[in-house]
C-alpha cells in the first residue's frame, strides 16, 4: 500500500510540472470594428516569428489547399483534424478573417455554433501554435494529451469579438492530440496557420512511470537504511 501512494504521489507532481514547465508566446491584435479585416496583424505576428525561431523543426496547416467548405474530419500536414467545423475563405462571416492567405479552419463551419475539435498527430511533439480569430466569444480550453493520458491544459487568451491572437506553447513534454473545447455555444472560432514541431531548448520532463520507478527505488533505499 505504501508502495502505490508513493507512487500517485510522484505522478501527481509531475502534473503540476507539467504546467509550469511550458512556455507561451501570445500576441494580439485589436480590430477597428466589430468586424474585422485582413492585417496587418502586428502583435500576433511577432508572437508567431518569436514561437517558430524556438522550433528546431516544424511543420504548419494554413488550409489554402483543401477547397472552400470542405468539412471534417481533414488529413492535415501533422496528421488529422476531426470534430466539428469546416475550412472557411475570408468572406464566408464577416467578423472572421484568416490570418495568412484567405482561408482558415473555422470551428462552427457554415452552421455556426462552436465547436470542439481533435488534432491527432502522425509524430509526436512538444510544441503546439497557431492563430485564433473570434475567440473571445467562446469557451476555450486547449488539453494536451499523450496516449490518452492529460499531459496539461492551456486557456487560449481571449480577446474580443473579432480580435487576431497568436498562442503558442513550447512543452517540457511531448503530445500527440491537442484537444480544443468549446463551452459556450451559438458562435464559432476561427484557427490559421497551425503549427506543430520539436524544440530543441525543451528538455523533456521524466514520464509518470519513471518518476514512479524513482519513488520506488528511494523507498527501498531508505528501507535498506532503516534496516
Amino acid at each position: 500500500m505504501l508502495l502505490r501512494i508513493c507512487a500517485a504521489t510522484a505522478a501527481g507532481a509531475l502534473a503540476t510540472q507539467l504546467a509550469v514547465a511550458a512556455t507561451t508566446f501570445v500576441g494580439t491584435d485589436v480590430t477597428a470594428t466589430a468586424f474585422g479585416a485582413d492585417g496587418p496583424y502586428t502583435n500576433s505576428s511577432a508572437a508567431e516569428t518569436a514561437f517558430l525561431g524556438a522550433l528546431a523543426s516544424s511543420t504548419t496547416e494554413g488550409f489554402e489547399s483543401f477547397a472552400a467548405g470542405s468539412s471534417l474530419p481533414l488529413s492535415v500536414a501533422f496528421g488529422t483534424l476531426s470534430g466539428g467545423g469546416s475550412v472557411i475563405t475570408d468572406t464566408t462571416f464577416g467578423d472572421t478573417a484568416a490570418a495568412v492567405g484567405s482561408q482558415a479552419f473555422d470551428s462552427g463551419g457554415a452552421v455556426g455554433g462552436g465547436g470542439n475539435f481533435t488534432f491527432n498527430l502522425t509524430t509526436s511533439a512538444n510544441s503546439f501554435g497557431a492563430y485564433y480569430n473570434d475567440v473571445g466569444n467562446i469557451g476555450n480550453t486547449l488539453t494536451f494529451n499523450l496516449n490518452g493520458s492529460i499531459m496539461a491544459q492551456f486557456t487560449v487568451p481571449s480577446g474580443g469579438s473579432s480580435d487576431m491572437t497568436y498562442f503558442g506553447v513550447l512543452a517540457g513534454f511531448t503530445f500527440n492530440q491537442i484537444v480544443f473545447s468549446s463551452t459556450i455555444s451559438g458562435d464559432s472560432n476561427v484557427l490559421d496557420n497551425v503549427t506543430v514541431g520539436m524544440a530543441a531548448n525543451v528538455i523533456p520532463l521524466p514520464t509518470a512511470a519513471g518518476l514512479a520507478s524513482l519513488g520506488l527505488l528511494g523507498l527501498c533505499v531508505r528501507r535498506r537504511r532503516l534496516a
